[in-house]
């Protein structure tokens, strides 16, 4: 795994000969406590407040947050996106990714900035990717902060009321069922 300047600002690149190409920036001490910050689904490295990093420096951190798979400056990936219908049943293409993946690319990023055990922040799908790092690696993970995210698990942070879920999944799929009662 090479790591090498873009000559674009800050931008910094992780090439992974089995997976995608990963943009990053580091901020702060060398000798800094890691603290790796994960974006959101289909957000980028500079989503996370320039104040906040900078905060986090200036403490002490080392900071390193990264484009994911298929966002900002980072490798795309050639598997379609999933319908909304496949959302729904959370059924991907056979041929993407999962949040496994990503939780993957992060830990390939701490691996080549040679780092052991890190903070972890998550917003969002970030939040998923850091808990998934941190269930398959745990002695990877210092602290893990999950930030307006959710474990994944049905019926977590839904509020639907029973069978709005099926008859919505009927109604976009032209399969509707007569509703009963």
């Amino acid at each position: 795994m090479e790591q090498r300047g873009s000559g674009a600002g800050d931008d910094l690149f992780l090439e992974r000969p089995d997976g995608p190409r990963i943009a990053y920036r580091v901020h702060g001490p060398a000798d800094g406590e890691p603290l790796l910050l994960v974006a959101g689904l289909g957000l980028d490295l500079t989503s996370w407040p320039t104040a906040l990093v900078d905060g986090f420096a200036d403490r002490g951190f080392r900071v390193v947050r990264f484009d994911n798979r298929d966002a900002g400056c980072s490798g795309r990936i050639a598997a379609p996106p999933p319908g909304r219908v496949r959302q729904l049943l959370a059924r991907p293409h056979p041929d993407a990714y999962t949040l496994a993946d990503m939780a993957a690319d992060a830990l390939a990023l701490l691996d080549a900035l040679g780092v052991e055990r890190a903070h972890l922040v998550g917003m969002s799908t970030g939040g998923m990717i850091a808990q998934t790092l941190a269930a398959r690696h745990p002695e990877r993970v210092a602290t893990l902060t999950s930030v307006f995210s959710t474990t994944g698990a049905p019926g977590m942070g839904h509020h639907l009321a029973p069978g709005v879920l099926d008859r919505l999944v009927d109604l976009t799929t032209g399969l509707a069922r007569p509703t009963v009662g």
